[in-house]
C-alpha cells in the first residue's frame, strides 16, 4: 500500500505541473497570436446599430486613423470616455471614431444618443451580437480603446479610462 502511495502522489503532482505548463503555454501563445494580429486593424464582422447589417474593415475609411472604444453603458469608466469624446468631437474630424458594445443596439443607441455622437459622420457605432470582439483584439476589460494610423497599423492599446488628451496625442502621430 505504502509503494503504491509514494509512486501515486509524485505521478500526481507531475500530472498537476505538467497540466499547468501547457495551460501556461497556451495562455502565452495565444496572446501573441492576438498581438500579431492586431498589429493591423484585423478583419472583423459587427452590426451598425443603425442598419442592422453588417460592417468591416473595409468600409473604413483608408485615408483616415481609425479609433476605437469597446464599452459597456454601465461601465463609470466608460461613461466618462466616451462623455470626454463627446466634448471635444471637433478635435476628431480627422479620424474615424468605431464604438462597439455586446449590449443590445436599444441600448448602446440610447447611449450614444445622450452623448450626440450618432449625428457626426466620422463616428461609426456597432453591435458585437455574437461576441466576437475579444476573440479578435483579445481579453479586453471595459473600456478598452485600440489607435490604429492612417496605414491602419496599431499605435497604442490603452485598456480602462483614457483622457482625450492622450487619444489626440496617438491619433495624431
Amino acid at each position: 500500500m505504502r509503494k503504491r502511495i509514494k509512486i501515486i502522489i509524485p505521478l500526481v503532482l507531475f500530472l498537476g505541473i505538467g497540466y499547468m505548463l501547457f495551460k501556461t503555454y497556451q495562455k502565452i501563445d495565444r496572446k501573441n497570436k492576438i498581438a500579431l494580429q492586431i498589429k493591423e486593424i484585423p478583419d472583423f464582422v459587427f452590426l451598425d446599430i443603425n442598419s442592422n447589417k453588417k460592417f468591416n474593415k473595409q468600409q473604413l475609411n483608408k485615408e483616415k486613423p481609425v479609433l476605437f472604444v469597446y464599452f459597456n453603458s454601465e461601465c463609470e469608466h466608460c461613461v466618462y470616455e466616451i462623455q470626454q469624446i463627446s466634448y471635444s468631437i471637433e478635435h476628431f474630424n480627422h479620424a474615424q471614431i468605431v464604438i462597439i458594445s455586446i449590449e443590445e443596439p436599444e441600448i448602446i443607441k440610447a447611449f450614444v444618443q445622450k452623448y450626440d455622437l450618432l449625428n457626426h459622420r466620422n463616428v461609426i457605432v456597432l453591435y458585437d451580437k455574437i461576441l466576437n470582439f475579444e476573440k479578435i483584439f483579445g481579453n479586453c476589460p471595459f473600456p478598452t480603446t485600440f489607435i490604429y494610423d492612417k496605414n491602419w497599423e496599431l499605435v497604442k492599446q490603452f485598456k480602462g479610462e483614457v483622457k482625450v488628451e492622450a487619444l489626440l496625442k496617438y491619433l495624431n502621430m
